[in-house]
């Protein structure tokens, strides 16, 4: 069930209703930066889902079906991880971003 609940809410978000992409494509040049990440937060609920979120598509609506779904996941009573926080700071789950970019505060590309 939860599944399909969230491959639901995925696929339904992902729909662009013949809008033209705004895809960031390459070539990407420069020095690849490397950050480790030391915290999450996951919008659960309607005010962290408006506070998390951006109207991606001009409408004057905040777009954020990506908490949508933990919302309906967490009302279901299925099981969102309560200690995640915990988990990254043992070590357990470890993860990193990579950006590639010439400058980090003002790279045209």
């Amino acid at each position: 069930m939860r599944a399909a609940l969230l491959t639901i809410a995925l696929v339904g978000g992902g729909c662009d209703q013949g809008l033209p992409s705004t895809d960031v494509v390459g070539p990407f040049t420069g020095a690849v930066h490397r950050f480790v990440v030391d915290d999450v937060t996951l919008p659960i609920g309607g005010a962290q889902q408006t506070a998390f979120g951006d109207d991606l598509d001009g409408d004057g609506i905040v777009d954020n079906q990506f908490g949508r779904a933990l919302t309906l996941l967490d009302t279901a009573g299925d099981d969102l991880n309560a200690h995640a926080l915990d988990i990254i700071a043992a070590g357990v789950l470890a993860s990193s971003v990579e950006i590639r970019a010439h400058a980090l505060d003002d790279d045209p590309r």
